[in-house]
């Protein structure tokens, strides 16, 4: 079955699917850490973008159980998060969503943590926070604290 076919389902199909995540990074490598960490620690099905409006597309037929989330200065990130909410993706409106930015300011915190954001994770990310973010995702984890680089 692929990622695009992915809807609701019950019962013992439900359980025995595993999870769907997307990944959207525009640093390539950066990118494909997270998704082969992902992959390597078992948390399901990965899907890629490079861009806001690559994930746009892909979230209007994809159903995804997490999103991950890389934010910048352009307002692509929030508004992503703001459509995700809305219910305007093949998405449920309460999909577990984690974000990495390079900084935050108390008001984007803020501002994340009112839209249900699980994770938020400061860059430079150590791959342990990658870890958990990702098994975050996969669990269906509810909003925490913001994640430092330590």
């Amino acid at each position: 079955m692929s990622g695009a076919d992915r809807g609701p389902s019950s019962g013992a199909a439900a359980a025995a699917q595993p999870p769907a995540m997307l990944l959207v990074e525009p640093n390539f490598m950066l990118r494909r850490t997270i998704a082969l960490t992902a992959r390597n620690i078992g948390v399901g099905e990965i899907h890629e973008c490079s861009s806001y409006e690559a994930a746009e597309r892909t979230l209007s037929t994809l159903r995804c159980d997490g999103v991950f989330i890389a934010l910048n200065e352009e307002p692509g990130g929030m508004r992503l998060i703001s459509r995700l909410r809305e219910g305007a993706t093949a998405c449920a409106a309460d999909v577990t969503i984690a974000v990495m930015a390079d900084q935050f300011d108390k008001a984007r915190v803020d501002a994340l943590l009112a839209q249900g954001v699980a994770r938020i994770l400061l860059k430079p990310i150590k791959v342990r926070h990658i870890f958990e973010a990702v098994a975050a995702l996969s669990r269906r984890e509810p909003a925490a604290a913001p994640a430092t680089a330590n």
